[in-house]
């Protein structure tokens, strides 16, 4: 069987691989997505393997890039069902639980939609004891919605990075988004 030179098919292929036991074809499985544009990896809605995804993105000992990884591709083939383990780990205060956080909130977003930012702007935005870790997680999962994908209408976006402006100290993460989006 011969590999394709690339689109969904060959990441199909390597989804098989991704926590193998021999480590290099685990990290080119990874690396085959890493580098994927986001449209491709979308297109394999229908072939993600849901359930080994939650799997991995439950498993502490997973490695946050990986973890990064297999939330990116919840966010393609979520199902509601996902939203209470979703909103436990950004709500929790383990560090671990809420490891590569920015996909974390971008795959609740996609799955959650608008209704999903109050918590988002109440965790980490408007929030002023919120680490600067977790807002700029924030941030670059809004940066994401803003962007790439169209599950939230932009105003509604930009109506949540706006609150940075009440952080001084940090509102020069969100300038130049509001600017280009012409706020």
């Amino acid at each position: 069987e011969k590999l394709p030179k690339s689109g969904p098919e060959r990441l199909e292929f390597f989804q098989q691989y991704f926590e193998d036991k021999d480590d290099l074809l685990a990290r080119d499985a990874y690396d085959e997505f890493a580098k994927a544009p986001y449209d491709v990896v979308q297109s394999l809605k229908a072939k993600l393997k849901h359930d080994q995804l939650v799997g991995w993105i439950q498993d502490l000992n997973v490695s946050t890039s990986r973890r990064r990884l297999y939330l990116t591709l919840l966010g393609v083939c979520g199902v509601p069902a996902d939203l209470p383990m979703l909103e436990t780990m950004i709500k929790s205060e383990d560090r671990k639980q809420r490891a590569g956080l920015d996909a974390l909130l971008a795959c609740y977003l996609l799955l959650k939609g608008p209704e999903g930012l109050p918590l988002v702007e109440d965790l980490y935005l408007s929030n002023v004891k919120a680490e600067y870790a977790d807002t700029y997680a924030a941030i670059m999962a809004l940066r994401f919605h803003g962007n790439d994908v169209h599950v939230i209408a932009k105003p509604r976006v930009v109506q949540s990075l706006r609150l940075m402006l009440n952080r001084p100290n940090l509102a020069d993460l969100v300038i130049p988004d509001l600017a280009r989006w012409e706020d």
